[in-house]
């Protein structure tokens, strides 16, 4: 079961069920990473904000929030060895339970996007994620994406256990992220 891994002032809480045990999150909740702390989370995504991508603000539309953060599960999947031959070998794929949003600055045309990812905990079918999003140019931080994932058996379309070599890269990030400040 996942277990209650943040700290201090708790803000619009909601229990989010992971295996037996309710874990109270919300990306509020979630202490902002120095700038110099997020080069040691691995990178999972890269963007460039494109001129399709501006809206009438003239800033970045939210849906390209998303698409950016899609991006960034799917290289988070290959760094734990869930690439497309492990989907399609297994029968599998990863099912988005929840996701929250926390817009911090703005990106423009043009801007150099990054995604550093620190996984928080996970129980046997659910990963909890969190995706920085960063101002290539300054390690600004732009955007925060929390996603509750879970593993799939796509044959039964239910949730499945974490095949034992991928649960336990799981728990190696997790162990090595817990480490960060």
């Amino acid at each position: 079961t996942l277990k209650r891994v943040l700290r201090g002032p708790q803000t619009a809480k909601r229990d989010i069920q992971c295996g037996s045990t309710p874990h109270r999150v919300h990306v509020r909740d979630i202490p902002v990473p120095a700038s110099q702390d997020l080069a040691a989370l691995p990178v999972t995504a890269r963007a460039t904000v494109a001129d399709e991508w501006i809206d009438t603000m003239g800033h970045m539309n939210v849906m390209w929030y998303t698409h950016v953060f899609s991006n960034a599960n799917l290289g988070f999947y290959s760094q734990l060895g869930m690439d497309n031959d492990y989907f399609n070998i297994h029968n599998a794929g990863i099912f988005a339970l929840e996701s929250h949003v926390l817009y911090r600055t703005e990106a423009t045309k043009g801007t150099r996007l990054v995604v550093r990812s620190r996984v928080i905990a996970r129980s046997t079918k659910r990963v909890h994620v969190l995706h920085l999003l960063t101002l290539d140019a300054d390690q600004t931080l732009c955007a925060m994406c929390e996603y509750i994932l879970a593993h799939a058996d796509l044959s039964a379309r239910r949730m499945s256990n974490f095949p034992r070599q991928i649960a336990t890269r799981i728990d190696a990030m997790i162990q090595t992220h817990n480490k960060l400040p």
